[in-house]
């Protein structure tokens, strides 16, 4: 069984009229030995990414949702545009079997309240 990667990705938006959006590995494949490192990277392409729009930024708003998610919205001359940085685990390899999940697991994280 493969081990999961630390891995930071960037969904945005690549076109206002079709609405499209466009996630890709900024790092073109580079992965993280620690989760610190992947939500360090995240932190510096928050603050640092140009996205395809606006084509002239004037400003950028960083939203900081948790360590592990960042929305961003980059002010053009005429619109607003966003995206968001994400800390993730991949998981290569893997015979089909999804990752063991539940507290006491290195891979459990709530987001929200407990219910």
């Amino acid at each position: 069984m493969a081990e999961p990667r630390w891995i930071v990705l960037i969904e945005e938006e690549t076109n206002k009229q079709q609405q499209g959006r466009k996630i890709y590995d900024p790092s073109l494949g580079t992965t993280y030995a620690s989760e610190e490192e992947a939500r360090q990277a995240a932190w510096h392409l928050a603050n640092n990414h140009r996205p395809q729009h606006p084509m002239s930024p004037k400003s950028r708003t960083v939203v900081h949702h948790d360590d592990y998610e960042y929305t961003v919205i980059v002010q053009g001359a005429t619109k607003s545009f966003h995206f968001t940085v994400r800390v993730g685990v991949a998981y290569v390899g893997l015979p089909g079997a999804p990752p063991e999940q539940g507290p006491g697991s290195p891979h459990y994280r709530t987001t929200g309240p407990e219910w």
